[in-house]
């Protein structure tokens, strides 16, 4: 997966780029919003900027469980850090 990430002030363009599909985020920080993750569903929430990390927190539309979520530059790396239903994962995207 390859994240491409422009930011204009608060607002940012997310582009999260795969073998199986191509996803385009527009968000402004501290507004809600909608959009379908890969597999197709739809969640709403915000992101916000607490510090140096990218904090957001979402809600599947289908059942009302939160996904939460952080961005943050590290060495050099984003590091992306899930937890769903106390389920943890964590992508690391190096800089091309």
């Amino acid at each position: 997966m390859k994240i491409t990430i422009k930011q204009n002030g608060n607002k940012f363009n997310l582009t999260e780029s795969s073998t199986f599909c191509t996803i385009v985020i527009n968000f402004t920080l501290g507004v809600q919003f909608d959009y379908s993750l890969a597999d197709g569903t739809e969640v709403e929430g915000t992101w916000n900027l607490e510090k140096d990390k990218m904090v957001g927190v979402f809600t599947r539309k289908d059942n009302g469980k939160v996904l939460n979520t952080t961005r943050e530059i590290v060495g050099g790396e984003l590091i992306q850090s899930l937890c769903y239903e106390g389920t943890k994962a964590k992508m690391i995207f190096k800089k091309e």
